[in-house]
């Protein structure tokens, strides 16, 4: 199953509109396909694009399955642009629309939603970004992947 999962997600990737040759760094990380415990957090520690000399952006990256129950998907971000610079924030990307279709790329069953993050961010020293979700249930299930893409900023 996951070898399967992780051929249908770099497809997803290859037909995306991210020109390749801007892509500085990319990692997927697997949630648990028994369901995503509110406090079990994604972490991405970032060292190599640190002094890209160049700004990029950020793109948060959700793969999920037709499986999950919800409009949307609230995440916790905690971030360290620098090594003293600490950054907690609530986001929502949207993954249905309000009568229930998935909205994102897909195809048999499994969905890709791109979300900026930041745009023209300047990384000098460090960066680090955790992802838990903040949804009200204890536990979620369908969210498959989440991904970060680092691109040179154009």
């Amino acid at each position: 199953m996951a070898a399967i999962n992780i051929i249908a997600a770099f497809c997803l990737l290859l037909s995306s509109c991210i020109n390749s040759d801007d892509i500085v760094y990319t990692d997927f990380q697997s949630v648990d396909e028994d369901g995503w415990v509110n406090n079990q957090y994604i972490e991405f520690q970032l060292d190599s694009v640190v002094n890209q000399q160049a700004d990029v952006d950020v793109l948060l990256v959700v793969r999920y399955s037709e499986g999950y129950d919800y409009e949307s998907l609230c995440l916790v971000k905690e971030e360290i642009v620098s090594t003293c610079d600490v950054k907690t924030d609530t986001i929502e990307i949207r993954l249905a629309d309000s009568d229930g279709r998935l909205i994102g790329r897909g195809q048999n069953g499994l969905y890709e939603v791109v979300d900026t993050l930041h745009r023209n961010l300047r990384i000098n020293d460090y960066y680090s970004l955790s992802l838990a979700h903040g949804m009200r249930e204890k536990s979620i299930k369908g969210i498959n992947d989440i991904g970060i893409i680092i691109k040179k900023h154009n």
